[in-house]
């Protein structure tokens, strides 16, 4: 059996951290635990159930290294559904190959 003990969770946690990939998914988890945002509900179970979600990502957050967090807490968020992206292409005209020009 293996024993984790607090510093090599640490390791562990700050090795997901550092990743691209990692930082996605502790973001992901942040927004679905709902940190920084408000845990009452109507029903009191629910709101004790929302309270535990978030003291799990704070208990990941307390391991995590402060570099890391600040990636995973301000540079990340979560697209809306129907926002657009400038995805720095322009459509063409087929014929001419010109820029389209939008109809006002």
């Amino acid at each position: 059996m293996i024993e984790i003990d607090e510093k090599r969770a640490r390791q562990a946690v700050n090795a997901v951290a550092k990743t691209k990939d990692g930082q996605i998914v502790l973001f992901l988890l942040m927004e679905y635990c709902s940190f920084n945002k408000d845990i009452v509900a109507v029903k009191p179970e629910d709101t004790h159930a929302n309270a535990a979600l978030g003291r799990a990502y704070l208990h990941l957050r307390n391991l995590t290294e402060d570099k890391h967090l600040k990636k995973i807490e301000f540079d990340y968020r979560k697209a809306k559904p129907n926002e657009r992206r400038n995805t720095g292409k322009r459509k063409r005209d087929r014929i001419t190959g010109s820029p389209k020009l939008s109809n006002p």
